[in-house]
């Protein structure tokens, strides 16, 4: 507009001259605070900003919405020169990486920052490939919303994709989009694609309502022939935005009732919630991230067993670092979230399409970035407690009570013959009195073995190959975690401990009289072997952990230094291992019954069978 009133014509094509300028919205702001929120962010920047460049790409209204792309200089980041430099063929480094000094080109939907150039990768690698790595085999992905195509984009970069349906309700939004955003819908480097990923043949778009076709086709009563989808990617209307239909979106309405439907058996949803809380903030529920609290108690209500969130590292150029939540329908999925980083990797190798020119199709996304979305922030957690102070890990805090004093192993502890009898073999005894309120050899148990749900089920697969069980320590391994390790499912299928110290020879109480380590209310002596208990359930899926940040970034592997009451000087420990099996059923029964035979005298302890049959494997050299 100013260019259009005020500038000269070039008549001698002479160098033009470069114009900064700000614009401020003066008088009255309608004090809704819908209005406000539209146009904070464009109005203070780039509108707002005295910034080296900033031009108007295209300015529309569709049916829907507002639509604003801009191409800005970055400040202090980039410079004015430096991207005239960039424009010449003088050698110098500008005009070698020209994409490195263009300007930012940024999109804003009524006057709210969606995304941007220098962000795109960072964001939507993010949103997308977390989930998609974490399914065993994603055939069928939905997109909901996502007009730019980026999501689009990265989806598409999985070769086990055999269908996207992308519903965007925006269709003068998608056009826009392929004019003005061509590298948000690029796929021209992905082999086997297509220039625009919308033209892709696993695509089928839709320019509808995305929320009402999830209800037409999957609620309760829909009668539908639509297959359900593997992933479910939600790119749509932040959860701040103070609108009456936004509200009744996040507040479990008929939409989200309509999800667990619309997922495979091992399906997963994911889906952008906003601007992460700040570590200085009051509870969500008290302020604008009201909606975020009330999705995803929406979705532990739904029964998603296990729900986990995750911020972009800040990296993907909005204001504040963006947060992710992802819920999944089997519990069991959630294992590979924690997959390690060289896995994860792997994964990109094998199921990742190739690209024309030999390269990485991912920007940002890899094995080490993932560890990153492991646990939940640091501010997700303490904002959550500050909304939810009455749960015992917001009470308990992070980490280890510093009001318990750790006393030294070798001071306090002995390992002699157990007070149950030679079938039991070694046992742990306190060569000084113990107050309940200490930790007793602390220091020396928290360095443990550990072992995830893929190492495991890689040992149990040992058994069928026999050179390696039998000459290659398979069957070593085998023995020795059976003897000495602790089985959980904190990380979805089941993973083993083994303690790394005189911890390790802790033997079984009997009829729940432990005084060291997990403080339950069930034992061998009163749990059924085929029916695994709600007490050992709830651990991992009751509905206070299904979604809880402080609980996923507690320390939970240090009960067997943990006393749940006085023990006297002479006294041995004994531990509850009915906890010790985690909450799949094929080791449940087995593991009951066995506890049970122990208990009365009828079977030895896994750690003498382990030591028995050390003795009796091991060769008469090797003895002496």
């Amino acid at each position: 507009l100013v260019e259009k009133l005020f500038a000269v014509p070039n008549k001698n094509k002479s160098e033009e001259p470069s114009m900064i300028w700000a614009h401020k919205i003066r008088g009255f702001v309608d004090n809704k605070a819908e209005k406000i929120s539209e146009i904070s962010d464009m109005q203070w920047f780039p509108l707002g900003r005295m910034t080296d460049y900033k031009k108007e790409i295209v300015s529309a209204r569709t049916n829907f919405q507002q639509v604003d792309i801009y191409d800005v200089l970055r400040s202090p980041l980039q410079s004015l020169e430096d991207y005239h430099r960039s424009l010449l063929s003088d050698g110098s480094y500008q005009s070698l990486h020209p994409e490195l000094f263009a300007p930012d080109r940024i999109v804003y939907l009524d006057g709210v920052l969606q995304s941007r150039a220098s962000g795109d990768a960072a964001y939507h690698e993010t949103l997308v490939h977390p989930a998609m790595f974490a399914h065993s085999n994603p055939k069928r992905v939905a997109i909901i919303g996502g007009g730019e195509g980026a999501t689009l984009r990265e989806v598409l970069k999985h070769k086990t994709v055999e269908k996207v349906m992308m519903i965007e309700i925006d269709e003068m939004m998608v056009n826009l989009s392929r004019e003005y955003l061509p590298s948000w819908s690029d796929c021209s480097t992905l082999s086997g694609s297509t220039p625009s990923c919308f033209d892709d043949p696993r695509v089928e778009l839709h320019c509808m309502d995305a929320f009402q076709w999830f209800i037409d086709n999957f609620s309760a009563d829909a009668t539908t022939s639509e297959n359900p989808f593997d992933i479910i990617i939600m790119d749509a209307l932040d959860p701040q935005v103070q609108k009456d239909f936004v509200n009744a979106l996040y507040n479990g309405g008929p939409f989200l009732h309509s999800l667990p439907n619309a997922l495979s058996d091992d399906g997963i949803f994911v889906a952008q919630v906003g601007a992460s809380s700040f570590l200085s903030g009051p509870a969500d529920i008290l302020s604008l991230n009201e909606n975020r609290v009330k999705f995803i108690e929406s979705l532990v209500m739904l029964g998603f067993p296990a729900i986990r969130d995750y911020i972009d590292g800040g990296q993907s150029g909005f204001e504040e670092p963006w947060e992710i939540v992802v819920a999944f329908k089997e519990y069991d999925t959630k294992a590979e979230w924690f997959a390690n980083a060289a896995l994860v990797d792997f994964k990109i190798h094998s199921r990742s399409l190739p690209t024309v020119d030999g390269s990485s199709p991912f920007r940002f996304f890899d094995g080490a970035v993932m560890q990153t979305f492991y646990y939940p922030s640091k501010p997700t957690e303490t904002i959550f407690c500050r909304g939810n102070p009455e749960l015992r890990d917001c009470k308990e805090g992070h980490g280890f009570d510093p009001e318990r004093e750790n006393l030294s192993l070798l001071g306090t502890l002995e390992v002699k013959q157990s007070s149950l009898g030679e079938k039991a073999g070694r046992g742990v005894f306190a060569k000084v009195d113990i107050p309940q309120k200490g930790y007793v050899g602390l220091e020396k148990l928290i360095p443990i073995i550990y072992g995830s749900p893929q190492t495991l089920e890689l040992m149990v697969g040992w058994e069928r190959i026999p050179w390696v069980y039998q000459y290659y320590w398979g069957e070593d391994l085998d023995y020795f975690t059976d003897g000495y390790g602790h089985v959980f499912s904190y990380h979805g299928k089941n993973d083993f401990y083994l303690d790394s110290t005189f911890h390790c020879f802790i033997n079984h109480a009997c009829n729940g009289a432990n005084n060291i380590g997990h403080n339950v209310n069930i034992s061998e002596a009163n749990v059924d072997p085929e029916v695994v208990p709600a007490e050992i359930e709830a651990r991992y899926t009751g509905k206070d952990v299904i979604y809880n940040p402080a609980a996923a970034r507690q320390v939970h592997y240090y009960s067997s230094a943990t006393p749940i009451r006085d023990i006297k000087r002479s006294e041995e420990l004994f531990d509850n291992y009915i906890v010790m099996s985690g909450r799949s059923f094929s080791n449940w029964k087995d593991f009951v019954l066995d506890l049970k035979a122990q208990c009365k005298g009828e079977g030895v302890g896994l750690v003498t069978e382990y030591d028995t049959w050390r003795d009796e494997n091991t060769d008469i050299e090797d003895k002496l």
